[in-house]
């Protein structure tokens, strides 16, 4: 199993490349175990996104979804990467939408976790506070207890809770946000409304729903699932906005059921083809 490590991007494992796109102000620290989860079975990259992290690269208080997913792209670019799966949670999401419309020759499937489109409220009322606490609140303890409750499905424990809590903490503790890129990329979520556009997707598409998201509204998904052609939709019962904590091992097998698919399907594609 081979590890490629750079500042702001850790690439691990054999196989077909799954990229893991974070989201608002996440970066590739905020994966935890499922990283490596994932790198059991695929070649992964995580990265910090554009003013994030450890990325060199200067934020912009005006961004789009768009540029995020170029931003990517280049990385793919840098790293050699032809093709690969996506997937991203909230706004990872949108990016990996805008990626699978824009450069569809990049990408082999997407699976796009609890993100909106515009079609409705973006975010819950508690989602809409706890992003305003982020700015306001002084205390990075009690906003990442704040933050992590919002985030996590019915299924933790208090006990698990807070090893998640002290986890994240540990990460949020040795950084420091800056307001242009937090805003930025406020502004790229709000600005991303695709609607007809994902219309043109052909890239095969899944679409998760944490059914206990207290952060996005669960319904958005819903409506991410009809309007892009053909894309499966599947619910997590249990599942919050970031399933990777509460519920990383059922993440890993929907996904990997999800990727395992379209490989298979494009085996049978490529034998049907003439030579």
């Amino acid at each position: 199993m081979s590890t490629h490590f750079q500042a702001f991007y850790r690439l691990k494992g054999a196989g077909e490349t799954v990229v893991l796109v974070p989201g608002l102000t996440r970066t590739k620290d905020h994966w935890l175990d499922f990283f490596d989860l994932m790198a059991s079975d695929y070649q992964v990259l995580i990265f910090d996104p554009r003013g994030l992290g450890a990325n060199p690269m200067s934020p912009a208080l005006v961004s789009s979804v768009e540029s995020y997913a170029a931003d990517l792209i280049r990385l793919l670019d840098q790293l050699g990467l032809q093709k690969v799966h996506i997937m991203g949670v909230s706004l990872g999401g949108m990016i990996a939408l805008a990626c699978a419309r824009d450069y569809p020759s990049r990408v082999h499937s997407i699976s796009v976790v609890n993100t909106s489109i515009g079609t409705r409220s973006r975010l819950t009322l508690r989602g809409y506070l706890g992003v305003w606490a982020s700015i306001f609140t002084l205390s990075k303890r009690k906003l990442t207890e704040r933050i992590t409750g919002m985030v996590l499905g019915s299924t933790p424990d208090a006990d698990r809770k807070r090893k998640i809590v002290d986890r994240l903490y540990e990460i949020e503790k040795q950084r420091k946000i800056r307001l242009v890129s937090f805003l930025g990329q406020i502004f790229a979520a709000l600005r991303f409304r695709p609607l007809t556009s994902l219309l043109k997707i052909e890239v095969p598409t899944l679409v998760v729903k944490g059914s206990q998201d207290q952060f996005v509204p669960p319904l958005n998904s819903d409506d991410v699932a009809k309007w892009v052609p053909g894309a499966q939709l599947v619910s997590m019962a249990t599942a919050g906005h970031e399933p990777m904590f509460d519920e990383p091992h059922e993440l890993k097998r929907v996904l990997t059921q999800w990727i395992e698919k379209t490989i298979q399907n494009r085996a049978r594609q490529n034998e049907r083809r003439p030579l």
